[in-house]
């Protein structure tokens, strides 16, 4: 038996073209996470009891009704670090000028992320905080 074929975007709209009224990516009014570099080798979420493991999915539902700019209406930390110490690991694989910040779940846990636009990426996250001697921006 031969699967169906999805129609293309033009054969359902023929003009081609989005809907009026329909929301695209681009005019989103708030944050999208991504995880496109995410540092699968710096990741503890096995570490993570129940109840930390509760407070990083919260965070994430914060985080996408926050509006652009505005995280810390959400209780969203934003708080700038610096690419020294044991902090430099979470730059691998990253573009030049990127600026990474961390958001505190716990006394020890972050989540690591940089903003691009309306989109919140999420490069680590981690249950045991990193050696640093206070390194921020």
């Amino acid at each position: 038996m031969k699967p169906k074929s999805i129609p293309s975007e033009s054969a359902k709209n023929p003009r081609g073209k989005i809907p009026h009224g329909v929301s695209t990516l681009n005019d989103r009014k708030y944050y999208c996470i991504t995880m496109l570099k995410y540092n699968e080798n710096l990741c503890e979420l096995e570490l993570f009891e129940k109840n930390k493991h509760h407070a990083c999915w919260e965070a994430f539902k914060r985080i996408t009704k926050a509006t652009l700019g505005n995280l810390r209406e959400q209780n969203i930390d934003r708080i700038p670090i610096a690419p020294k110490g044991d902090y430099l690991k979470l730059y691998n694989r990253l573009p030049q000028g990127i600026e990474l910040f961390e958001h505190k779940l716990s006394d020890t846990a972050r989540i690591f992320y940089y903003l691009y636009q309306n989109e919140f990426h999420i490069v680590a996250i981690t249950y045991n905080h990193f050696e640093t001697d206070k390194i921020r921006r």
